[in-house]
C-alpha cells in the first residue's frame, strides 16, 4: 500500500478566497510577487533562501506527463497491478471504481493547485483564474518547500522510492513537510491580513477547526474551486467519484501535519528543524506530538519467510507492509466508524499485513498482526474490529478469525475456506523468528552471527541433497541446496546477535 509522494497545494485542503479577484498568472508578474513572498516566508520560518525558488505554470498535459513519470518511478507494474485488491482487502474503499493509476491520475489532477518540484527545484502552478488571495498562499506553501529543499535535501527525506521506510513511516514524513508548509502559509495568511504576527493562541484555534472534516466536506472543496475556475461537468463528476481515502489521507497529512509542527515549535523553530533530521517514524506520532517529543516508538514486525511454508503454496504474495493509526482512522470512518475507530486506533503500539491472491486467481488472503500499548487497548481494538467485520462481510463466508494474546491481536480474513488455526499459529511466530532465523545461521554457536560463520557456509556453498558432504544446516530455505537463495538469509542476519 504504497503512498505516492507529491509536495503539493491541494484544493480539497484549503479555504476558497472569494473576496478578491482572480490575479493574472502572467508569468513576469508572477515571479515578482513570489520574490516579495520569499522575503516574508523566510522571515517566518527564520531560515534563509540559498537562491531564488523559480516558479514556471504547467499547462495540463505537462503536468499529466510529469505525474505519469512519476507513477512509473515510484510504483512497480506488480504494485499497480496489485493496487486495487490489497486497498479492498484493507477495507479502505469499496466502490465500483477501479483503483488504478488512471483513478490515482484524476484525483492529481482534479485536485492539485501547484506542485514544487525537488528535482528543478521550481514549483509550478497548475490552475488557472485562482483567486488573488488563494494564490498567494499557495505561493507561501510552495515556496515554503523550496526552503525545505534548500535547507534538508526533499530528496533525501523523502525518496521517491523508499523502500527501507514502511508506508506509514512515509507518512509521517509527508506530513513534517506539508504540515510545515501549511504552518508557514497559514501565519503568512494572517500576517499579510493584520500586518502583525499571529500569537500562538490565535493560531492553536485555526488548527483545531482545521481538524474537523470529513470526505464530503473535502469533495466540496475541490468542486467549490472547480466551478470558480469554470471547470466541466465531467470534471466535477471525476471529482464525485474520487475514493473518500483518498481525501481523507491527504487531508490528514496536511492538518495533523500541521498541528505537529505547531506543537513541536513551541520549542522554536530549531526544534522543527531537528525532525528532519530525526523524523517521526509513524503517523502515532503526528496524530500525538507528545509521542515524539518523548520517542516512543512502535513495534516493528517481520514476517517469518511465506516461502518455507506449505501453508501457502497455493497462494502468491501481492502487499507487504505497516497500516499505521492514521490508516487504521480511515478504515473505520469508511465503515462508517468514525468515532469508534479514532478511539480503538488510539492504542496502536505497531502492525504488519500482508495480502494474498490464490493462484486460481479466485480469492484473497489478509493477515494482519497488531499490537497496542495496553490489553485494554488490544481489548478494545478487538471489539471494534469484530464490528466492523460484520459490515465488512455481511454474508458469514469463508475464513474470518480475530485472536487476542495479551496486548497483541491476530486477524485473519479469507474469501475461501482455510486451516486458520494453522495460519494464525504461523503469525504467532512473527515475534519469535528473528531470534530463531540468527540462531539457525550462528553455526558456530558462538551467540553472534560472523566471519567464522560465513567462512563454515562457504565451505558448503554449491552442495546438493545427495551429494558428498551435504550438510542440510547450510540449506536454509530447505529447497535441496546450498546456493545464492541461502547466501541472501545469511547475508541478511550477518553482524547480528542472537541476544
Amino acid at each position: 500500500m504504497r503512498f505516492f509522494r507529491f509536495l503539493a497545494s491541494f484544493a480539497c485542503f484549503v479555504v476558497v478566497l472569494t473576496d478578491v479577484p482572480a490575479r493574472t498568472q502572467e508569468l513576469t508578474q508572477l515571479r515578482r510577487r513570489a520574490r516579495e513572498i520569499e522575503d516574508e516566508v523566510s522571515a517566518i520560518r527564520e531560515l534563509a533562501f540559498k537562491w531564488p525558488i523559480d516558479v514556471a505554470v504547467q499547462s495540463p498535459s505537462d503536468f499529466k506527463a510529469y505525474a505519469e513519470r512519476q507513477m512509473e518511478r515510484q510504483f512497480t507494474a506488480a504494485e499497480w497491478e496489485n493496487y486495487d485488491p490489497v486497498i479492498r482487502k484493507l477495507g479502505l474503499y469499496s466502490g465500483d471504481a477501479v483503483l488504478d493509476r488512471s483513478l490515482v491520475l484524476s484525483f492529481l489532477q482534479a485536485g492539485a493547485l501547484a506542485y514544487y518540484d525537488p528535482d528543478t527545484d521550481r514549483f509550478y502552478i497548475l490552475k488557472e483564474n485562482l483567486p488573488a488571495g488563494l494564490l498567494d498562499v499557495v505561493l507561501a506553501h510552495e515556496l515554503s518547500h523550496g526552503l525545505q529543499d534548500q535547507h534538508f535535501d526533499l530528496n533525501r527525506y523523502l525518496p521517491a522510492r523508499a523502500d527501507s521506510l514502511n508506508t506509514d513511516e512515509q507518512l509521517a514524513r509527508q506530513a513534517v513537510g506539508e504540515g510545515d508548509a501549511t504552518y508557514v502559509e497559514t501565519i503568512w495568511y494572517l500576517y499579510s491580513r493584520t500586518g502583525r504576527m499571529p500569537v500562538r493562541g490565535l493560531l492553536r484555534s485555526m488548527i483545531r477547526d482545521q481538524l474537523v472534516f470529513d470526505a464530503e466536506t473535502l469533495r466540496n472543496n475541490m468542486k467549490q474551486l472547480a466551478q470558480l475556475q469554470g471547470s466541466s461537468p465531467q470534471a466535477l463528476q471525476t471529482i464525485d467519484k474520487l475514493p473518500d481515502f483518498m481525501l481523507l489521507q491527504q487531508a490528514v497529512v496536511y492538518a495533523y501535519g500541521m498541528n505537529f509542527v505547531h506543537e513541536i515549535q513551541r520549542d522554536g523553530w530549531s526544534a522543527v528543524n531537528r525532525l528532519y533530521a530525526e523524523p517521526p517514524v509513524s503517523t502515532e506520532q503526528i496524530l500525538h506530538p507528545g509521542k515524539w517529543i518523548d520517542r516512543e516508538e512502535p513495534d516493528r514486525f517481520t514476517w517469518p519467510p511465506f516461502q518455507e511454508e506449505d501453508l501457502f503454496d497455493d497462494w502468491n504474495l501481492l502487499d507487504v507492509d505497516t497500516i499505521g493509526e492514521l490508516t487504521w482512522r480511515i478504515i473505520f470512518a469508511d465503515f462508517d466508524m468514525d468515532v469508534r475507530g479514532e478511539s480503538a486506533a488510539e492504542g496502536w503500539n505497531g502492525d504488519r499485513y500482508a495480502v494474498f491472491r490464490s493462484k486460481d486467481g479466485r480469492n484473497l488472503l489478509l493477515l494482519l498482526y497488531t499490537s497496542w500499548d495496553t490489553e485494554d487497548d488490544a481489548d478494545d481494538f478487538a471489539d471494534a474490529y469484530r464490528e466492523l467485520l460484520t459490515l465488512k462481510y455481511p454474508s458469514d463466508s469463508g475464513s474470518i478469525d480475530v485472536s487476542q494474546d495479551g496486548r497483541d491481536v491476530l486477524i485473519l480474513e479469507c474469501d475461501e475456506w482455510v486451516d486458520s488455526n494453522a495460519i494464525l499459529a504461523f503469525m504467532g511466530r512473527i515475534r519469535t523468528w528473528e531470534r530463531e532465523a540468527i540462531v539457525r545461521v550462528d553455526f558456530d554457536g558462538n551467540g553472534r552471527v560472523d566471519f567464522n560463520d560465513f567462512l563454515l557456509f562457504a565451505r558448503h556453498f554449491g552442495r546438493q541433497e545427495g551429494t558428498t558432504g551435504f550438510d542440510p544446516m547450510f540449506d536454509l530455505n530447505r529447497d535441496g541446496q546450498i546456493n545464492f537463495p541461502d547466501f541472501l538469509t545469511f547475508a541478511r542476519h550477518f553482524g547480528k546477535s542472537v541476544s
